[in-house]
């Protein structure tokens, strides 16, 4: 887009959000400025795709003010990430109203993911075929669009799920019949193997994958992620901010604390994008605030001193709270139990306060692998080998009764 239409947009766009109301939506809905120029942003290209995107994208999981995809849009976000089941399909459907109503869809990219259960994935494949295609179906419905620019094969967690051929088989009618223009995967397992198994394959064009300060010294996953990039995926950058959805980071209970004071969103998302092998990032603010802090970093990477000063402060104590999702501690756990869905879980439920994506997430393990498992022992005898506190953050799901529910 150029720089005139850009700012002829915003007008109508702005002038739309305020005949509407929506301005006042938020409760801490302040005077905004934005900071970043138009011509300040900056772009990269989201691998052989050729597009170029903002390298501060919106995750809009956990939103659910409409006036703030507007608000994002106007601040100069062009690619918005949500999912089929992100709060039981209403996500979608927000983006897609916004979007819809204020005529933004031929200018920005939507990005929208199709998740199986755990439950699901041994069901018999032909059947995979035709749910992942319904429910695909369902997102194009509540988005408004009859195509996606982006289409994800959500939360896949072995090479062999990575490469159901029933799935790939489905991805591939449904991009011929013209119904999304680029294939991804989005990784919840061993990433740096699953992304070199999509570096080897060649079927994804885009790659979504956890990335923040805690993996500073995952020297695998980081080389990994850089040459899937020189190969020509395109990589995005989730859970950016060490799954810190307010502005402190502590667990749950008092007496196991681990309080760092106030959580630098603006360095954190910095640290990610500095590395130049990542297109863009998707943090999942949920306020105009927050959506100005985030996208703030978008026309400059450089560190302040007081972020510098942060991460010599905060930088430890955020690599041992955060769950990397490295696997090691199931040995651990007498019954094998599904120890980093279950810390995704504690994350959704007591980080983002989103306690319906939480209670999918807990719901979509395999009850021999589940909490109703973690019932039958005294004490937790899992560990992390980074010191997670995985004893306490199960104790903290247990009081939630999601098992029971």
């Amino acid at each position: 887009m150029n720089r005139r239409k850009f700012i002829t947009k915003t007008g109508q766009s702005l002038a739309l959000l305020n005949m509407t109301g929506l301005v006042q939506a938020s409760p801490d809905s302040k005077t905004i400025h934005n900071d970043v120029a138009p011509e300040e942003v900056i772009y990269r290209t989201l691998g052989r795709t050729g597009l170029q995107v903002p390298i501060v994208s919106m995750g809009v999981m956990n939103a659910n003010i409409p006036g703030l995809i507007v608000r994002s849009y106007d601040k100069g976000i062009r690619l918005f990430d949500t999912a089929w089941y992100y709060q039981n399909g209403m996500n979608e459907k927000m983006l897609g109203e916004a979007l819809d109503k204020h005529q933004l869809r031929d200018d920005v990219k939507i990005v929208t993911k199709i998740y199986l259960k755990e439950t699901e994935r041994d069901l018999y494949q032909p059947e995979i075929k035709q749910l992942f295609i319904e429910r695909f179906e369902e997102s194009l419905r509540r988005l408004k669009t009859d195509y996606v620019d982006v289409l994800i094969h959500h939360a896949v967690s072995t090479v062999e799920e990575q490469n159901n051929p029933y799935i790939l088989e489905a991805m591939e009618e449904l991009k011929a019949a013209g119904k999304f223009k680029y294939s991804a995967t989005s990784l919840h397992g061993d990433d740096a193997a699953l992304i070199d198994d999509v570096r080897e394959k060649g079927f994804y064009d885009i790659i979504m994958v956890m990335f923040n300060i805690a993996f500073a010294e995952d020297r695998r996953l980081q080389t990994a992620m850089e040459r899937a990039a020189e190969a020509g995926h395109g990589i995005i950058a989730m859970k950016t901010q060490c799954g810190g959805g307010g502005y402190m980071w502590w667990e749950k209970h008092e007496d196991s604390r681990q309080s760092i004071g106030e959580l630098n969103h603006k360095a954190m998302l910095k640290w990610v994008l500095q590395h130049k092998y990542i297109a863009t990032a998707i943090p999942g603010y949920t306020t105009y605030d927050q959506l100005d802090e985030n996208f703030s970093v978008a026309g400059n990477l450089a560190f302040s001193n007081e972020e510098k000063s942060f991460f010599n402060r905060a930088q430890v104590q955020l690599a041992q709270s955060f769950c990397v999702q490295c696997a090691k501690c199931v040995d651990s756990c007498p019954h094998h139990n599904d120890i980093p869905t279950l810390m995704r879980t504690y994350m959704y439920a007591y980080q983002y306060n989103n306690m319906q994506h939480a209670m999918a997430t807990e719901k979509a393990i395999p009850k021999n692998l589940g909490l109703m498992n973690c019932t039958t022992c005294d004490s937790c005898s899992a560990k992390c080998k980074r010191s997670v506190n995985l004893a306490q953050r199960i104790e903290a799901l247990k009081e939630l009764n999601f098992q029971h529910s």
